[in-house]
């Protein structure tokens, strides 16, 4: 997000000039140098972004469908994303007020399909590398160990 890139910057200045640049200026620079990084990574990776406008134009059209965004791993499990809009009431009592929530309701929450699909399904394709890992060092005889998205072999 630009609000992200803007503090990643801030944050490598303050660690370079931080103690000889005025916060404000550092500030401004860092808006200004996140904007030309942020411009520069549609040059830089072009098929990631080809890519990534993939993935955008599938969400919308299951969005304006609303049908939750899914696909099949590549070992052909379903993976399907849960998002949907919750619909909030708050109930004021005498001692406090009470937020109450339906979850899963009718309508998809198409921001969190949209943002969740690109990383959701990199994460499906790396688990299956990982299963997939995990099964021929079993068939070898070999120690697997596995902790998110890192795995050793032994």
């Amino acid at each position: 997000t630009t609000l992200g890139a803007k503090q990643q910057v801030l944050g490598q200045l303050h660690d370079m000039v931080g103690d000889k640049v005025d916060e404000k200026e550092l500030k401004v620079l860092a808006a200004y140098l996140s904007k030309l990084v942020l411009s520069s990574i549609d040059d830089v990776f072009e098929r990631a972004m080809k890519i990534k406008r993939w993935f955008d134009e599938i969400s919308t059209i299951l969005n304006k469908h609303q049908r939750p965004t899914n696909w099949f791993s590549p070992i052909g499990l379903a993976c399907v994303q849960p998002y949907k809009k919750t619909k909030t009431i708050s109930v004021l009592t005498r001692r406090q007020r009470l937020s109450l929530s339906e979850v899963g309701g009718p309508q998809v929450n198409k921001s969190k399909q949209r943002m969740g699909f690109p990383p959701n399904f990199i994460h499906s394709c790396d688990a299956t590398h990982m299963m997939l890992v995990a099964d021929a060092c079993f068939g070898e005889g070999l120690t697997f160990a596995g902790v998110h998205d890192s795995l050793l072999a032994h």
